[in-house]
């Protein structure tokens, strides 16, 4: 989707109109099923078996070859089955990859794809920030308001739900050695900065209420019901158009650069049911991806300066000492098993082969080397649907070269 192409927009107009900026899209595709869609395909497809409730708990190489002879597979009830191929998959995200391949010891003490302590490191996510600064609306004209509103608020296209995003020029990026960051926001009327709407929210997020928040679901329910009526007010305002915006609230959905001591490791003294060791997670965010975050917010601050906005604030440009306090992840584990020419440096190599084990595969957000700011699951499918073009030609691994 080319912004670009785009009619003329004020919003497209505030942001790249000094080519200070670029302007990117965040795409929400319309909603599928696709275990619904496509299962009826699955089913009667002539070389397609799906086995759900199976958890796969270790990969066994064969005792003279380092390719994988076998995957140990659990049902809920424990009882377990082997599942041999040609080729193997791992497919389970950037978590479960490097955890399956560190609990297969039996002949590899380290792990598979391990020799050179790799799997597991590197681990990436995309630090968000949401509320570290933003916009006050109020006295704000139309005529603001209409630059503000791409950002602040998604619009319909042929392929489903869009929003604008800002970011950096390739130029600056480069020029700067800047992280590939991205802003884009909110807007919020008073009755959604009330911690009776924060209730109502986490009530309609299904909010895991056993996580630690010193909050009770009861709780939320009460404060949910003194919100109702002034929410519905709302609401139908909303609907006609004559809810008036207070906040512009931005959110800083962000690049982390690859560390290798930014890791999972397991820990083989406290296994799951299944006998597989848990996680551990170690994530580090290092300083490069706050100091790439106050480039934004100058930038972005600049944009609006100069478009007569000037209620813009920052506390990540306020505080004289930012730190990585206040980001959170995006659910989006990254990098665990990431693609590299050299096993030294990655744990698969350009084919999504694991180094010196020709017959494993392992695809998904685990072999990002790098994980920039866009949602992954575009380039999951790709990574996908270009890994069973390999698979398909003809039977990898059977002279150790790619099947491409």
């Amino acid at each position: 989707i080319d912004v670009r192409s785009w009619e003329p927009n004020p919003t497209i107009d505030l942001v790249t109109g000094r080519g200070d900026a670029d302007l990117g899209v965040f795409l929400w595709a319309d909603g599928a099923a696709m275990g619904s869609l496509r299962r009826d395909r699955i089913e009667q497809s002539p070389n397609v078996r799906l086995v759900l409730d199976a958890t796969a708990t270790e990969l066994v190489p064969g005792e003279s070859s380092s390719a994988i002879d076998a995957v140990v597979v659990a049902g809920p009830d424990l009882n377990r089955f082997t599942v041999r191929a040609t080729n193997y998959v791992l497919a389970a995200g950037g978590l479960e990859n490097p955890r399956l391949l560190l609990a297969s010891t039996r002949h590899h003490p380290a792990g598979i794809g391990n020799d050179h302590d790799v799997v597991g490191r590197y681990f990436m996510d995309h630090p968000r920030g949401e509320g570290l600064a933003g916009v006050d609306l109020h006295g704000l004209g139309t005529a603001a308001l209409a630059q503000l509103a791409l950002l602040g608020e998604k619009a319909p296209s042929p392929y489903g739900q869009t929003q604008l995003r800002v970011t950096f020029p390739e130029a600056m990026q480069r020029d700067e050695e800047l992280l590939n960051h991205s802003l884009h926001a909110h807007i919020v009327s008073a009755v959604q900065q009330t911690p009776e709407y924060a209730a109502l929210r986490r009530l309609f997020d299904r909010t895991d209420y056993w996580t630690g928040s010193g909050r009770s679901q009861r709780a939320d329910v009460i404060d949910t019901a003194k919100i109702l009526p002034r929410f519905s007010l709302f609401a139908a305002q909303r609907a006609l158009g004559r809810a008036r915006p207070t906040e512009l609230v931005v959110i800083d959905q962000m690049e982390q650069a690859p560390d290798p001591a930014s890791r999972v490791t397991v820990d083989r003294c406290r296994p799951d049911r299944f006998g597989l060791p848990r996680l551990q997670l170690d994530w580090r965010i290092a300083a490069s991806t706050v100091a790439s975050q106050q480039r934004m917010h100058e930038l972005f601050g600049s944009i609006l300066e100069r478009a007569g906005i000037r209620t813009f604030w920052s506390h990540v440009l306020d505080d004289p000492a930012p730190t990585v306090d206040g980001l959170v992840d995006m659910k989006h584990p990254s990098g665990t098993t990431r693609m590299s020419d050299s096993p030294r440096h990655g744990v698969v190599d350009s084919d999504c082969r694991v180094h010196g084990v020709p017959n494993l595969f392992v695809t998904g957000t685990s072999v990002f080397p790098t994980v920039g700011h866009a949602n992954p699951t575009l380039t999951i499918v790709a990574l996908a649907a270009r890994l069973a073009h390999l698979l398909g030609g003809r039977p990898a691994g059977s002279d150790g070269r790619s099947a491409g």
